[in-house]
């Protein structure tokens, strides 16, 4: 589940209370945790009376939240305790940041995140480098001809390609062949480059639609929908990016592909 969605600590500690797979005794263990009685933790879950941060913090022990779940549990505590609008409004402000933090992709991917660098501008300046930076992972790929028919462009181009990822340490040269070296990219949101980058990707996704192949997958659909469904649509694809990730690490490398996916509000 994400926490994140909760705006009431009690409700949250409910849910996780219904999705716990300890066992029986539950209410009796988290108790324990914040180390208050029984009756008192259930007083807390149903009516106007409150848990201590002492006692929200073992119950995060409990469930085992992370640091910043746990930050952000602890502050529903705080702002539900909170007795002045300015204090409520700044603590609101801090929940508002974790969510955000909790939102963005890049902390969400644990790979290197790239920073705007005048010697990487060449890699994002079109789709062609990074497709062949991955391109000779795949062994039926790895000279200049095999690369120059598959992605249909001359070979001059992609000798240049390969020259400046060589450069850059991305892949290497044994004799007649090319191999991937190193450096999956992921680019920060708040990079000069990351339009650029979306854009290429999103220009040969169109010329892919227009060639028609049937393994090929491409939808667009505009629509409304309440403010809660967006939110759990955005948390749904982030999950099955993750998820696809996971897949894809693990996969052997037969074929060349490209996942684009938006979802915005217009």
């Amino acid at each position: 589940m994400n926490i994140y969605r909760s705006n009431d600590y009690k409700d949250l500690i409910k849910t996780l209370i219904r999705n716990d797979s300890s066992g029986r005794g539950v209410i009796t263990k988290l108790a324990d945790a914040a180390q208050c009685q029984r009756s008192y933790l259930s007083q807390v879950l149903n009516s106007h009376v409150h848990l201590t941060p002492d006692q929200a913090l073992g119950i995060c022990g409990f469930f085992k939240l992370n640091d910043d779940e746990t930050s952000y549990l602890l502050t529903l505590v705080d702002w539900a305790r909170a007795g002045s609008p300015a204090l409520k409004k700044r603590l609101k402000n801090v929940l508002e940041k974790l969510r955000k933090k909790n939102e963005d992709l890049e902390t969400q991917i644990a790979i290197p995140i790239i920073r705007t660098d005048p010697s990487e501008v060449a890699y994002y300046s079109s789709w062609l480098w990074p497709a062949i930076h991955i391109a000779v992972s795949i062994p039926e790929l790895q000279t200049k001809e095999s690369l120059s028919r598959r992605l249909n462009v001359p070979e001059s181009l992609v000798a240049s390609a390969l020259d400046g990822l060589a450069q850059m340490g991305l892949v290497k040269n044994i004799g007649l062949k090319w191999s991937y070296a190193q450096g999956e990219r992921h680019l920060s949101k708040y990079s000069a480059l990351i339009s650029l980058n979306h854009s290429n990707w999103r220009q040969r996704a169109v010329l892919s639609s227009q060639t028609q192949f049937e393994n090929s997958y491409h939808y667009t659909g505009v629509s409304t929908m309440s403010e809660s469904d967006f939110i759990v649509i955005k948390e749904l694809l982030l999950k099955m990016t993750q998820n696809i990730r996971k897949i894809i690490s693990a996969s052997k490398e037969e074929k060349l592909i490209c996942l684009n996916l938006d979802f915005f509000n217009i």
